[in-house]
Order: structure tokens, then C-alpha cells, then sequence
């Protein structure tokens, strides 16, 4: 669903060059696998399908809402400027609502009044090539270009079933990002990030924040918060969706 926040990484400063002129090289680390947990929240997520009334999937009871936020993301460090980033974004919503007004949607008719259940899943795979303009300062600043595969799908049902709609698409776009950061000390850091990916039939736009800590030459741990903003336009429908994410990050080098 979005482009992961990715950790700065650990500064290469005097402390490894130092330990090259003793004749003890070590070894650089430049791939890591990260996992983030935490939570997301719907703030709107509009549905217009052509010649229909539009409805906002935001005034359904979102109780049933897992309202959880889950990606993974793999670095494979070409050399110490560069980096290829793999990530998988998964998001489902459910739903529920008893309608103020009729709906018709992937030639489906709910009429107001009837509890009606909704199903949104986006789901994401990013692959970016990513190069370190800054690599021996303490300021970081990357930027990258890459593609986006994204599975969307739109259920609506009535809550005892039996009336089945679906609009299941999958769109693969371009994309470019960039990441700016700063390294206080050897362990502590932050970063802010922009992706955009996008073309005629879906654009999505990210933003997030991040606060880092390196625990040690493997281990790294985060904080992070961010929002997505993405538009469908299928020509059969539109959607305009907007999420807030935040939770945290733990990271291994190898």
C-alpha cells in the first residue's frame, strides 16, 4: 500500500577507518531486512463509480477496521552508494454500515436502509534502485527510481451475503523517491522520505518521518509515521483514498 520507511543506516566515520589502518578491515554491512508493526487510519476513501452517486467508504463503522499497519523491506547494497530496495505494503479494511441512501456499484443495487459490509484491500510491491549522494557526511540525502505493483480490489455485499460486487484491478507504475536525513551521533538519526509512483489509471504518493537508533553493527530499531494519498481512475470507477500510518521498525544488517 505504501513505500516502507527505511532506516538511514549506520554513519561510516573515523571509527571504521581507523580500524583499517591497524590492519583489522571491517567488514561493511550494506544489506538489511526490516519489519514494521504498528497502525494505520482511514481518513477519507471516496468511491464514485461512472454515472453513479458517489459514497465514502470513511462513513462506514469501522469498528470491524483492523486498523493495523504491517511491511517488509529488503536492502541489497550494491557497494557503499548505492542500494537496490525491495518492499511488500499489505492493507485490508472491512467494514460495515447500514446505508442513508441507495447504492449501485459493480452492477450490484443496495437499497437505504440494508446493513451492507465493504472489503478494500491494496496491496504493494516496490523495487527502487536508490543512490547516496552524501555517503561520507552527516547528512544524508538518497534519492531513487523504481516501479510499483499494486492488487486493488473493492467488495460491497449485503451483510447476509447473496449480492456480491467486486472491482479487482492491478496496476504497475513508475516511481521515484528521495530521503533526506541527519546523523546526530554514531547511533542516533532521522530522516524524512517522499515517494511518488504513478500513471494515468493510479498515482500514489507517500510521506513519512522516521527517528532511528543503532543498537550495534547488526541491529538497528525505529519510530516512524507517514501518510498515503492515492487515486484510481479506471475509467469503471474512481477512488480517492488517504491514510495515516505509525509504528515501529526493527532492522538486521548482514
Amino acid at each position: 500500500m505504501s513505500y516502507t520507511p527505511g532506516l538511514t543506516g549506520p554513519r561510516s566515520k573515523k571509527q571504521n577507518q581507523n580500524a583499517e589502518i591497524w590492519g583489522q578491515k571491517e567488514q561493511k554491512l550494506t544489506r538489511s531486512y526490516s519489519l514494521l508493526i504498528g497502525g494505520f487510519d482511514t481518513e477519507k476513501n471516496q468511491i464514485n463509480e461512472v454515472g453513479q452517486d458517489s459514497f465514502d467508504l470513511y462513513d462506514f463503522s469501522r469498528e470491524s477496521e483492523p486498523n493495523t499497519y504491517a511491511a517488509a523491506q529488503l536492502r541489497w547494497g550494491l557497494d557503499q552508494s548505492q542500494y537496490l530496495s525491495f518492499g511488500f505494503a499489505p492493507m485490508e479494511a472491512r467494514d460495515t454500515t447500514t446505508l442513508k441512501q441507495d447504492i449501485n456499484f459493480g452492477g450490484k443495487h443496495y437499497q437505504a436502509g440494508s446493513e451492507v459490509v465493504s472489503a478494500y484491500r491494496n496491496w504493494m510491491l516496490s523495487t527502487d534502485y536508490v543512490y547516496k549522494l552524501l555517503r561520507d557526511s552527516d547528512w544524508v540525502l538518497d534519492v531513487g527510481a523504481g516501479v510499483s505493483i499494486v492488487g486493488q480490489s473493492i467488495r460491497l455485499d449485503n451483510i447476509n451475503g447473496e449480492n456480491l460486487s467486486e472491482h479487482d484491478d492491478l496496476f504497475i507504475t513508475p516511481a521515484a523517491s528521495i530521503e533526506a536525513g541527519y546523523h546526530f551521533t554514531e547511533s542516533l538519526s532521522t530522516s524524512i522520505g517522499y515517494r511518488i509512483s504513478g500513471l494515468s489509471d493510479f498515482d500514489q504518493e507517500s510521506l513519512w518521518i522516521s527517528f532511528n537508533y543503532q543498537l550495534d553493527k547488526r541491529w538497528a530499531t525505529s519510530l516512524f509515521a507517514g501518510q498515503i494519498n492515492q487515486t484510481t481512475d479506471t475509467g469503471d470507477y474512481y477512488n480517492d483514498a488517504q491514510f495515516d500510518y505509525a509504528g515501529f521498525a526493527v532492522t538486521y544488517a548482514f
